[in-house]
C-alpha cells in the first residue's frame, strides 16, 4: 500500500514539474523570407542552418561570407583551448583562417580546382 500511494505521488510531482517546465520555456518563432520554400526534415533542416548561419557570423567572416557567398567546406579546429576555423574555396583556391571571434587570421592560396563543388 506505501509503495502504491509513494509511486502516484511521485507521479504526479514529475507530471506537475512537466507542465510548470513547459510554461516557462518560451521558443521564439522563426521568420524566413517571403521567396522561401522549405521542406521538413532532414532536407528542411539543412536550409534552416544555412539561413541561420549569417545571423551568427561577424566581423571579417561576415564580410567574406557576403562577397563569395557560403561554402560547404568550413572546419573548426580547438587546438590547446585556441579555436579557429577555415573556410576553403575550391573553385576560386582561397583558404581563409578565422580565430575566434570571427577576425582574419591568414589568407592561403592554392591552385584552384574547375570542377569541384563549393
Amino acid at each position: 500500500m506505501k509503495r502504491t500511494i509513494l509511486l502516484g505521488l511521485g507521479l504526479i510531482f514529475l507530471l506537475g514539474t512537466h507542465v510548470f517546465a513547459g510554461e516557462r520555456l518560451v521558443r521564439e518563432a522563426r521568420t524566413y523570407p517571403k521567396d522561401m520554400k522549405y521542406a521538413r526534415g532532414k532536407k528542411g533542416r539543412k536550409y534552416v542552418r544555412r539561413l541561420s548561419l549569417r545571423e551568427n557570423l561577424s566581423n571579417d567572416k561576415l564580410m567574406i561570407y557576403d562577397t563569395l557567398g557560403y561554402t560547404p567546406h568550413r572546419l573548426r579546429y580547438n587546438h590547446a583551448g585556441e579555436r579557429t576555423e577555415r573556410w576553403k574555396y575550391y573553385s576560386l583556391g582561397v583558404e581563409y583562417w578565422f580565430d575566434e571571434g570571427g577576425y582574419l587570421i591568414e589568407t592561403r592560396r592554392f591552385p584552384p580546382e574547375a570542377n569541384h563543388i563549393d
